[in-house]
């Protein structure tokens, strides 16, 4: 009698996993927002990943991190996140530990509720971050002539030009020019 059992492919056990995986949900609270641990995303998918017949397993380099998932038959599956460049010891273990994170996240296609701010910084796609120009009006306001209130008005950002308070200062300034010719 032949045996008839089909092998699984890496593919298969892929499409296994991810019916399998569940969406994480963030645990940790932190200054800047809310985040999954590695440690959270790790125990939500280990035994799945391993009953599947994959191994994982991250290699660094000074210049990346690249996380493998090593399939039974040989196969791998590679993400690979490139460093900062910060050499403070700290700063770079929470670099190591945040490329980890992503790479296990992308390899397997997990999902961490609401993350995708994460995302959205590299690309510069958040939210930006209020601009207060009361200073720079003040500056504007206080500039003894002409000439100096548009060289400062020339050393802003243009976030800062664009805030109400130096409008606001610039329509006083004209207003009060006009009214003094």
């Amino acid at each position: 009698m032949e045996n008839t059992k089909k092998e699984i492919t890496m593919f298969d056990a892929l499409l296994k996993i991810q019916k399998e995986l569940k969406t994480i949900v963030k645990d940790k609270k932190a200054f800047k927002g809310s985040y999954a641990t590695i440690e959270n995303i790790w125990e939500s998918i280990r035994k799945i990943i391993n009953d599947n017949n994959f191994i994982v397993y991250h290699q660094m380099t000074p210049e990346v991190i690249t996380t493998t998932a090593l399939f039974v038959t040989g196969e791998k599956l590679e993400s690979t996140i490139p460093f900062s460049g910060n050499v403070d010891p700290q700063e770079k273990g929470k670099e190591i530990t945040y490329a980890k994170r992503y790479n296990i996240n992308a390899i397997f296609n997990v999902i961490v509720a609401d993350e995708d701010t994460d995302a959205n910084k590299p690309l510069n796609n958040y939210k930006k971050k209020e601009v207060d120009g009361s200073l720079a009006a003040e500056k504007l306001l206080n500039a003894g002539t002409r000439e100096e209130a548009v060289a400062i008005y020339q050393s802003l950002s243009p976030a800062e030009r664009k805030t109400s308070e130096v409008v606001e200062a610039i329509k006083f300034i004209k207003t009060n020019n006009d009214e003094n010719k």
